[in-house]
């Protein structure tokens, strides 16, 4: 049927699914979370670290066990930043001030003679906001030292003084989770012939409390020819200073609560993803009755064999509950018959990242998963603060990660020890902030079009493939389609280790094949042939002869059409229909004595080799493809470019390549009259309040390189393969009552079976008669698998019907 399948030169298998950067891709599955993790034990030597319940007052309940997968709805912050101190790592590395005194780079206040309390204090607040706590211990007075070598405020967790300074104010500064300091300093008043005060406002920056504000007074005394501070913690936050606490047992807490993450949203308000109850199940050994027999239902109903749920509760105590695993609250619902039969095992509600359509919309919600080292690391923002907090990996949730994580709160409090070391009631609260909700995401997505989309790519013989469909004249994304892909709650939750075999027994199921399968496209290519011949000289009524086979300059032998009888006598917008090479290859050539990069051009001119940038779609999921030409083969030594490349080109062999999206918006800037616009998968940011933070407004990003006469040829062309008996798509869409126009591919792949492709849009506007508002173009491929038209096609026929309702 004219289809490009076999022959040609060996280059016509090169750019395929090999290259590199698309394999790599392919192969990187996300880390696997077996199981939610329990809350890291607290560094040893750390008198300020515990996990402490939030009052309930302000989150109504106590702290539920966070599980590493997801976000925690209330958190206790760990002493990140201490245990750096502790490896001897410094602990303002991340501090960023403002003003004088940044760092220590500068005087915190300037005019101070040499040996006066201005000086010395100046001293200490250079050290104390650059964390140079070593310096700023020299600069104590004796009675400091002495009050902090007493045994009784050491307790045995400190040296001597010297150390309790250096470390106390670390791990102060560490639980209040502060990432910046700025100080204004007042005038000295002198309180005696050897004693002053210097005033100083110290502003502080907490990712948990936001910025607030101590009013300090730093005393010195003249001791042995110099002014020293006379220090206390309560130059750190005044209230650690109390007559009551002689011995300084006061401790420091950041109990922080987060709001939930933002929901997002398909084009009709329903919910793609959001965070939603769960339930966590966990397994005390010492309350199993018989262990085996309960173990054996638990792993039926949880997908675990009984060695794998020993090995997870082998190295605890047996008395200790231990978590299995984090389940919605649908499948809680299916096994909770089991689970209460089961004398050792327990739930407890809590909150997690859920996908109410699971794999259906994966593609377009991608998921979350656990900050891991780098990810903390890359964060100029200090925003994540907690081994139990999740970040977009994938899809909208990466691309909006900035709106949708909710803003931190918490307390930042100061709390008693009882007599018996236990805590203590809370006795002052130094700053505080109430957790905001993250933004919500809406985005164009239709969702019937969607499941459409997805499941018939699922129904392609088990072949993998994508799609894309977008609508022509608003730039809005309407479907994303992958297969094989993944079910992102399970990702969120936490894979067990058999879910996660499963998984990465298939082919590439991270890998959203409509963004970043970029591979040859075949005869959809010769779309773009046509206009490049269109504009540099071919008329569409002049007459080409194919005779069934073609020989290209410098070529050995001659190649053979699909049809190797031939098409006869044909122009080249009516090739299109029975898909001619000849005329394609012979087009491609004449082009090539020319101009070697006209068709290049052309083809970049629709796109290709170039990132869509589609609004909510992040770069990482994306490949921008290959358009060769002269300059190309050069840089990346692939030889010389000639007429055999591009007469590939030409019928979209060889080294060129695209993804389904570009497919997509290639038939959409034909559909639209040339006009090429910005692709859209978000369309809005809104607060969970509803006040829109940002919107994505329809916009034109550009225009095709062709006369309008010559994109209204290209269109009443594309009617052909699907109308003309002639039509390598000849009666697949004749139940259909709108017209659709369209063109086939099948490629070769490198592999036994080709590519399929099929790209097309409706309503097309009939070859004579009014115009029509096109309403949706369609890219899709199906990897490995037959001609476009019988695996590529019929995924484009379901999304189109179930979108237009046809």
């Amino acid at each position: 049927m004219g289809e490009n399948r076999s022959g040609g030169d060996p280059r016509q298998h090169a750019g395929d699914d090999t290259d590199p950067d698309v394999q790599g891709r392919k192969n990187q599955p996300p880390p696997m979370n077996t199981s939610p993790d329990t809350a890291p034990p607290s560094a040893a030597y750390d008198d300020e670290d515990r996990t402490r319940a939030l009052p309930p007052e302000l989150i109504g309940g106590p702290v539920p066990r966070i599980p590493a997968s997801r976000r925690p709805r209330i958190i206790a912050i760990g002493s990140v930043v201490l245990l750096a101190v502790l490896l001897g790592t410094s602990v303002f590395l991340a501090l960023r001030g403002r003003g004088a005194g940044v760092l220590g780079t500068g005087p915190i206040f300037g005019g101070c003679d040499d040996n006066t309390p201005c000086q010395t204090a100046n001293a200490y607040l250079g050290d104390y906001i650059a964390g140079k706590y070593d310096n700023l211990y020299s600069l104590v007075s004796k009675a400091t030292v002495k009050r902090f070598g007493d045994s009784r405020i050491l307790r045995g967790n400190y040296q001597d003084a010297h150390n309790y300074i250096k470390t106390r104010i670390a791990q102060i500064l560490a639980r209040a989770q502060i990432t910046a300091i700025t100080a204004s300093p007042g005038a000295v008043e002198k309180t005696g012939a050897t004693t002053a005060n210097v005033p100083a406002r110290i502003e502080f920056q907490s990712v948990r409390v936001g910025s607030f504000e101590q009013d300090i007074t730093i005393p010195l005394v003249y001791e042995s020819g110099r002014w020293h501070v006379d220090w206390t913690p309560g130059l750190i936050f005044t209230q650690l200073d109390d007559a009551s606490d002689p011995y300084y047992t006061r401790k420091v807490d950041l109990v922080g609560v987060d709001g939930n993450r933002g929901n997002i949203y398909d084009r009709d308000g329903n919910v793609l993803a959001k965070d939603d109850i769960v339930y966590d199940i966990s397994v005390t050994k010492s309350k199993l009755t018989n262990a085996t027999a309960e173990l054996t239902t638990l792993g039926a109903d949880l997908d675990f064999t009984v060695g794998q749920l020993n090995q997870k509760l082998s190295g605890s105590s047996a008395d200790q509950p231990v978590t299995v695993r984090t389940i919605t609250a649908q499948l809680y619902q299916q096994v909770s018959g089991d689970l209460g039969k089961l004398a050792g095992v327990s739930s407890q509600k809590t909150t997690g990242r859920v996908y109410p359509f699971g794999t259906a919309t994966a593609p377009i919600t991608g998921y979350v998963g656990p900050v891991t080292a780098d990810d903390i690391k890359n964060d100029k923002s200090g925003y994540y603060d907690n081994p139990a907090d999740v970040i977009g990996k994938a899809g909208v949730e990466l691309w909006g990660e900035q709106y949708l994580r909710p803003t931190h709160g918490g307390r930042l409090q100061i709390f008693d020890r009882n007599a018996d070391g236990s805590d203590g009631p809370v006795v002052f609260t130094i700053a505080s902030r109430v957790p905001a909700n993250g933004d919500d995401i809406h985005t164009t997505i239709s969702l019937k079009a969607q499941q459409a989309g997805m499941t018939s790519l699922s129904m392609q013989a088990g072949h993998s493939g994508g799609s894309l469909a977008v609508d022509p004249t608003t730039g809005e994304v309407l479907a994303m389609g992958t297969y094989p892909t993944y079910n992102p709650t399970d990702l969120s939750l936490g894979l067990t280790p058999n879910a996660y075999a499963r998984l990465n027994a298939l082919d590439a199921p991270y890998l959203n094949r409509a963004m970043a399968s970029a591979q040859p496209v075949g005869s959809v290519f010769k779309l773009f042939t046509l206009a490049a011949g269109l504009q540099n000289g071919v008329n569409a009524t002049q007459i080409f002869t194919c005779g069934g086979s073609f020989q290209v300059p410098g070529e050995a032998k001659r190649r053979i059409d699909d049809r190797p009888s031939g098409h006869g006598s044909i122009t080249a917008p009516y090739a299109l229909t029975p898909s001619c090479d000849v005329v394609f290859w012979t087009i491609a050539v004449s082009l090539n004595s020319k101009d070697p990069n006209l068709l290049p051009q052309m083809a970049k001119s629709f796109g290709f080799g170039a990132y869509t940038d589609i609004v909510g779609v992040p770069k990482s999921d994306e490949n921008p493809g290959i358009v060769p030409d002269p300059a190309w083969m050069q840089a990346n030594n692939k030889g010389t470019w000639s007429a055999t490349d591009a007469a590939n080109l030409g019928i979209g062999q060889g080294f060129f390549q695209a993804t389904p999206a570009q497919i997509a918006l290639a038939s959409a800037a034909i559909a639209d009259n040339g006009v090429r616009m910005t692709p859209r998968l978000v369309s809005s940011v809104v607060t969970s309040g509803g006040a829109t933070v940002k919107s994505f407004a329809p916009s034109q990003r550009g225009t095709l390189a062709l006369s309008a006469d010559n994109v209204a040829t290209i269109q009443a062309a594309m009617l052909g393969p699907l109308y003309d008996p002639n039509g390598t798509a000849y009666g697949d869409f004749k139940n259909i009552s709108i017209l659709v126009a369209g063109k086939t591919g099948t490629a070769e792949s490198g592999q036994a079976r080709p590519n399929g492709w099929f790209a097309c849009y409706a309503p097309a506007s009939p070859a004579s008669g009014p115009p029509v508002t096109p309403k949706i173009a369609i890219g899709s491929l199906v990897e490995r698998s037959d001609f476009g038209e019988r695996y590529a096609l019929p995924v484009s026929k379901a999304i189109l019907r179930a979108y237009l309702g046809v």
